[in-house]
């Protein structure tokens, strides 16, 4: 190897095992260079496509969340109109129940009405047979005998004058009997139709009922699918609500009734049904107010 410089030219003899070694580390270097560099690079690339990948799971999530709280506030919604046409059926219910309650003591008072005015007809048809039975055999005897009628010497004499005060006796008798028998004819159409208004109070209830069960049944099923969407055992979100929760008016109780002698109507055991339904919605709303859904 010759090195010229200004002071002059030298020689450097280099040998075999020094050539292969600088080589050797020159190719190290060049090497080590690229594969530092790679290094480098694929950090950069896939750290870059991790964080992207996170931002577009955050953005994912967000939206789902959102979606989910949007649901729970229709959710909420729903269980509030709910609650409150149950409380204008309830009304309903109740005014129809005393009004029901008003039209049986009326019913029963007709009908103990009544069956003292067929006793008193049935009375009056007996004592109007029994009278005739009396005239005529009166008239028998007075025609076979000739003798005058009893009571006729106060009375104008002969035989028509008895037959006419019998006769105007028969014919009060039977104002009467009739008087009753129309009235007796009133009381039982009147009955009939306090029959008939109870029965369409039935179909009217019957009909709340079902509207009511709809709402609930319509209002219960996006909370449903809400919380089992979410990953949850809604029985134990059911269970710890109910363990922990202390706010006002609390869960709605069902329909206690005196029963004495008497088994629940069905009635009643459908808005026991609704009830429960409807301290479930509450439940449910409570626990989408404490979760974390947006």
């Amino acid at each position: 190897m010759f090195l010229r410089s200004e002071e002059g030219t030298r020689f450097v003899i280099v040998s075999p095992l020094t050539q292969v070694t600088g080589w050797f580390v020159s190719a190290a270097f060049v090497a080590w260079g690229i594969i530092a560099t790679a290094v480098l690079m694929m950090d950069s690339i896939g750290s870059g496509s991790i964080r992207d990948q996170a931002v577009r799971d955050q953005v994912f999530y967000e939206e789902r969340l959102q979606h989910l709280a949007t649901e729970r506030d229709a959710s909420a919604r729903e269980a509030l109109a709910a609650q409150e046409r149950f409380a204008q059926a309830m009304d309903r219910i109740s005014a129809m129940q005393s009004e029901l309650l008003a039209s049986e003591e009326a019913r029963v008072e007709f009908e103990t009405g009544l069956t003292a005015i067929q006793k008193k007809l049935g009375a009056a048809v007996v004592a109007r047979d029994e009278a005739r039975d009396q005239l005529d055999a009166v008239l028998a005897e007075a025609r076979e005998t000739g003798a005058p009628l009893p009571g006729a010497d106060d009375r104008p004499t002969g035989a028509d004058a008895s037959v006419a005060f019998l006769t105007a006796a028969l014919e009060t008798t039977a104002a009467e009997r009739d008087a009753h028998a129309e009235r007796a004819a009133e009381t039982e159409a009147f009955a009939e139709n306090l029959i008939f208004e109870q029965r369409l109070r039935d179909e009217r209830n019957d009909q709340i009922f079902r509207q009511l069960e709809d709402a609930v049944t319509v209002s219960l099923e996006p909370l449903d699918k809400m919380f089992e969407a979410s990953g949850m055992s809604t029985s134990e979100i059911l269970d710890t609500v109910k363990r922990g929760y202390s706010g006002q008016g609390g869960p709605l109780m069902p329909l206690v009734m005196s029963t004495k002698d008497t088994e629940i109507d069905a009635d009643t055991a459908r808005a026991n049904e609704i009830l429960d339904a409807l301290d479930r919605m509450n439940i449910y709303r409570i626990a989408a107010e404490k979760l974390p859904f947006g």
